[in-house]
């Protein structure tokens, strides 16, 4: 029986590697956010929502999907002692590799919102993270974990 060349062995290893490689860049992160299913917030600086603030009020849940091809949302419930409230903004988004970044402008206004006019949102595991910074302390940042569906 006649052994495969030396050269035959390395040229296999190489397509299996591509091969791996093209079926792993094939899986979109995405997927569920593209069936309009929302990812709900689970987490915000690794507690479970709903979420209590050290300096007041609580945010009781919230999400983010996108609504169609250039359209995405995100909501947030909040109360603070017998007053509740809630918020949905809308906004263009544009997917990056691991990104998600949704653009509120130009009917961003500051105070019930989103802090920023524009969010960036960061694959991680089995859902995005997004991370706002400029908090008053005890707060420096919050770190807001929405799971996949």
């Amino acid at each position: 029986m006649k052994q495969p060349s030396r050269g035959a062995i390395p040229m296999s290893r190489a397509l299996l590697a591509v091969a791996a490689i093209a079926i792993v860049s094939c899986s979109n992160p995405f997927g569920p956010l593209f069936d309009g299913k929302p990812y709900a917030l689970t987490r915000i600086n690794e507690q479970q929502v709903p979420w209590t603030s050290p300096s007041g009020g609580s945010i009781t849940g919230g999400w983010i999907k996108l609504d169609n091809d250039t359209l995405a949302e995100r909501h947030e419930e909040l109360a603070n002692g017998p007053s509740t409230g809630a918020w949905t903004v809308s906004g263009r988004y544009t997917l990056r590799f691991g990104t998600l970044i949704i653009d509120y402008r130009p009917g961003w206004h500051a105070g019930f919102g989103p802090l920023h006019p524009v969010d960036t949102f960061y694959v991680a595991g089995n859902g995005v993270i997004l991370r706002e910074t400029n908090y008053l302390a005890p707060l420096d940042s919050m770190v807001r974990y929405f799971a996949r569906p």
